[in-house]
């Protein structure tokens, strides 16, 4: 990875962004020569098939090569024929927890899949994550899984996960993904950016296949989605070394429904607060820059600088600078 590299990512997140109109698009796109570091960036940040579907919402794949499009386009099928079989082991799970009476709280990517526009994302899913608010329910939950053929790791001990917000992953060699049962919806040291107990009372309900499946409210899922770009991806976000497919994430979200690219106010007054205010400063700085997003905090160009130069060491801060993070974080009593 090197400043070219730079480049490209700069203008995979203007390709990508719901907030690019046609003609910015249109602009980003690289000459013949450019495609194929473009789509190796595109694969680095596990964004590769989103870019059909984004192509041929704006009218854009004729200017593609051939040799890419179509390239393209088969990556973009084979990731919708995967989520097809993800959707069928969202409805199995919720409908065996239905015979407990337990309606799971899907998480993240997973909600994108009982969604009327899940075919034309292409976002790549690693797990399916969900959350069971009870503890009583929560080893219910676990019980019934184990009993339908989900396992932990052989080298994963579960005394390691007893103080995260889930419990080790499940599973099962016959499902496409493994399952990942939230304790709570985000970790304990950055709860009080996404509490429980509020998110629960507004957790949304509606019938899909027959079946009663939730997800957290919008404006929660928004929030959730920022907490996992930033105060949950501390080292990476700090070191100037972003993962766009996070932030695809939090873009769709915001832009959903013909929302615009400022965050919900109530979600501003949490980030502007002074624990959480700096990284969020960074992260709305880049995402102000690169995908289009407003930034009511201040602009950190120092970050900007930081992430030129991390594309240009190979995609890692010099060892000297790790030390120093380190040893500023330590100064400062910062723990997450």
């Amino acid at each position: 990875m090197n400043a070219g590299a730079a480049v490209d990512f700069h203008r995979l997140c203007r390709m990508l962004s719901p907030f690019s109109q046609t003609g910015e698009v249109a602009a980003a796109l690289p000459g013949p020569a450019g495609w194929q570091p473009l789509i190796a960036m595109a694969d680095r940040q596990y964004v590769l098939s989103e870019l059909y579907p984004v192509l041929r919402h704006h009218g854009l794949l004729d200017q593609v090569p051939d040799d890419a499009r179509e390239m393209l386009e088969a990556c973009f099928d084979v990731v919708v024929g995967r989520n097809a079989d993800l959707r069928a082991q969202i409805g199995e799970i919720t409908g065996l927890l239905a015979g407990l009476g337990i309606v799971p709280v899907w998480l993240k990517g997973a909600v994108y899949l009982t969604e009327p526009g899940w075919t034309g994302i292409g976002r790549i899913m690693g797990d399916l994550d969900f959350w069971v608010p009870d503890l009583d329910r929560q080893r219910a939950t676990l019980d019934t899984l184990e009993r339908c053929g989900y396992r932990g790791y052989d080298d994963s001990d579960e005394r390691i996960w007893r103080g995260l917000h889930h419990y080790g992953p499940r599973y099962n060699p016959d499902k496409p993904a493994q399952v990942e049962i939230h304790r709570h919806i985000v970790r304990p040291a950055v709860a009080g950016l996404l509490p429980d107990g509020p998110a629960l009372a507004a957790v949304v309900r509606r019938d899909w296949q027959g079946m009663t499946i939730a997800h957290l409210c919008h404006d929660d899922r928004i929030m959730h989605s920022l907490v996992q770009c930033t105060v949950m991806s501390t080292p990476r976000l700090r070191q100037g070394r972003p993962r766009l497919m996070k932030y695809l994430d939090l873009a769709r979200l915001m832009a959903a429904g013909g929302g615009g690219p400022a965050l919900p106010p109530a979600i501003l007054a949490r980030i502007g607060q002074p624990r959480w205010r700096r990284i969020m400063a960074r992260f709305l700085t880049f995402a102000a820059q690169d995908l289009g997003f407003d930034n009511p905090l201040e602009t950190d160009r120092w970050f900007l600088k930081r992430i030129e130069r991390v594309f240009a060491c190979g995609g890692r801060l010099p060892r000297h600078l790790q030390l120093w993070e380190l040893v500023r974080r330590r100064l400062l009593g910062l723990n997450f």
